[in-house]
Formats: structure tokens, sequence, C-alpha cells
């Protein structure tokens, strides 16, 4: 009874896990191809040659290359080494419902025939045993097949306990190899996503693209400024790259919104999303846009814009609260304009 129990919970746990092994590759599959299609759509975008066209080019060659190549390889050695696990073990699992099938089925035959003998013995002892000797025959047959049934029963009731004990004491070791297979093809394909993404991702943090990102955002606030509507700023690729994650791990206006010490009238460090000056006067070297397929050097990036445009504008993320009379309280959303900017990175 214990035994059949534990077997029953295992059974449902691998049918459970059988679901989860072909729900996983199909989520596989399926963001595989949304983020295919989304780099895609993307790309539409960069109609136009500027400097981050290349990049939406890029990725969006990278994302269709681990859709249509390397998604579907590692989803054949997923249904080959993880899948078939789930599959080996509903063959087993079978087998051992067929023999408690049979075993409950030669329980049944014992009870027949040890209920055909008692009919017999009652019957051969009436009217004092006259008919014993015409039922002699009848009752050897049903010893004979109560005998046989009494041995199948013992037979598969001592294999089906095997059994039993064998999936209660080895059910993790139906596992391993599906354990170890998994790890392995979900490393070889978030490896590979990664290394594609990070060619992307590396040519974000190049200087001139730094530089024309951010030009391209001053330039549609400049717009958004003379039209009389002041719209909402664009992060640049230095605040997402290098700040969104720190800034996710720890409060918002904590580490980042650090205020100039004393001694630096009227000056405030800008939020975590406003990158230093420095970077700001690194120039981007001229050259048209590389075609599709020809990316990673700075060479292939827009001229940077001429000089003499307005002064630098920037808008405030996150609220700070002035602690000095020489310092600036910034409230979410605010406009500043930036007067001046040190080497050091400080603004006024």
């Amino acid at each position: 009874g214990f035994l059949f129990k534990r077997f029953v919970a295992v059974e449902e746990r691998t049918a459970k896990l059988t679901a989860c092994f072909e729900r996983c590759a199909a989520s596989h599959a399926e963001l595989f191809q949304a983020q295919s299609e989304l780099s895609s759509t993307v790309a539409d975008f960069y109609e136009d040659p500027t400097a981050l066209q290349p990049i939406a080019l890029l990725h969006k060659e990278s994302s269709s290359y681990l859709a249509t190549q390397v998604q579907p390889l590692l989803h054949t050695q997923w249904r080959e080494h993880v899948e078939s696990v789930g599959d080996k073990l509903r063959v087993r699992f079978g087998a051992i419902r067929a023999d408690d099938a049979r075993r409950t089925r030669y329980v049944a035959d014992y009870d027949y025939y040890r209920h055909k003998r008692k009919q017999l013995d009652d019957e051969s002892k009436k009217d004092g045993g006259a008919h014993a000797a015409k039922l002699a025959d009848k009752i050897k047959d049903c010893d004979n097949r109560l005998r046989q049934a009494s041995e199948k029963y013992h037979t598969m009731n001592e294999r089906l306990t095997q059994r039993l004990r064998i999936v209660h004491d080895h059910q993790s070791t139906f596992l391993n190899s599906a354990l170890v297979a998994c790890l392995a093809i979900e490393n070889e394909l978030y490896s590979q996503s990664a290394a594609e993404v990070t060619k992307a991702n590396q040519m974000c943090q190049m200087e001139g693209v730094i530089k024309a990102m951010r030009e391209q955002a001053n330039d549609l606030a400049e717009w958004d400024a003379a039209s009389g509507r002041i719209m909402p700023s664009i992060p640049s690729v230095t605040s997402l790259s290098s700040v969104a994650l720190s800034n996710m791990l720890s409060p918002r206006g904590g580490a980042h919104a650090a205020h100039a010490p004393g001694g630096e009238g009227g000056r405030n460090h800008p939020p975590a999303v406003i990158e230093k000056s420095e970077e700001m006067k690194k120039s981007l070297s001229s050259g048209a846009p590389s075609p599709p397929g020809s990316y990673g050097t700075e060479a292939s990036l827009p001229a940077a814009r001429p000089a003499g445009r307005p002064k630098k504008r920037v808008q405030v993320l996150y609220a700070y609260e002035a602690a000095a009379d020489t310092e600036l309280a910034m409230r979410e959303n605010d406009i500043i304009t930036v007067l001046k900017e040190d080497d050091s990175g400080w603004w006024q």
C-alpha cells in the first residue's frame, strides 16, 4: 500500500514534469521568435542613416540568427536529452500499471476458485457423501486452478513490489541525465544569446554613439521647447548601460543623488541619468554611416554637429531636496539650463 501510494505520487509528479519540459521548450521558441520580430520592427524605424542605424541592423541580424539557427538546433537537443526522459518514465510507469492490473486479475481468479472449492466441498458432503466420488475430478481441477492463481498472484506481487521499490528509492536517479542536459542546453542557449547581444551592446558604448545619441536627444528637446511643449527627455546610452542597473539595486535618489560638498557654491551634481560633461566634450570622427553588415568602428558613424547651438538643457528624473543654501532643489521633470560644466563633472 505505501509503495503504491508513493508510486502514484511520483507518477503525478512526472506528468507535471513532462508538461513543464514541453512548456519550457515552447517558451524558448516563442521568446526568440518574439525577440526577432521586435528587433526587426525596431530596425524599421532606422530607415535613414544615423549613428544608431548599424546597431539596430546588427540587433536585427543577431536576433534572426538566434531564432532561426541557434534555438531550433538546441530545441532538437532538448527533445532528445530532456523531454525523452519523460517519455521513458511513462513507459516504465505504464509497465507498473499493467502489472498492477494483472495482479488484480489474479486476485479475482484466486477468490473465484477458492469460493468454487468451498461450494464443491459443501456439495460433496450432502446425503452423507454420496456425491463425493462424482465431484472428485471437479475438485481436483479446481484445486489446480486455485494453486495456479495463487502462484501467479504471488509471483506478480513480488515483481510489482520490486518495481515499486525501485521507483521509491531511485526517483531522483531517473532525472539525473535530464538535469545535466537541461543545464548544458540552457547554458549554451543563453551564452550564444549573450554573445550576440554583446556585439550590439559594445557598439552602444562607443564614444561616437554616445555623443550622437545625446546630440539627437538635445535636438529633440530644443524642437519641443520651440513648439511650446516640454516633453519627457529620452535617456542616453550611458545612463541606460551604466546607471540603470545600479538604480534598480539601490533606492531612488540614494547614492546617485549626491550633492556637492561645501565650498562649491550653487553647484549640484546632476541626477543619475545626467552624464558627466567630460564625456560630452569628446568629438565624433567624421564619416558616412556604414552599410548593413559592416558594423563596429567609430569611423562609420555620422560626424558631430557643428558648434554654436543654444546652451544645454536637461530634464530632472528624480527629485532632490537642497541640503544647504548653496544647493539647488530639483523636482521630477524640471527642465534645467546648464550654465557651466567643470572638467570634474560638476554642473552649474
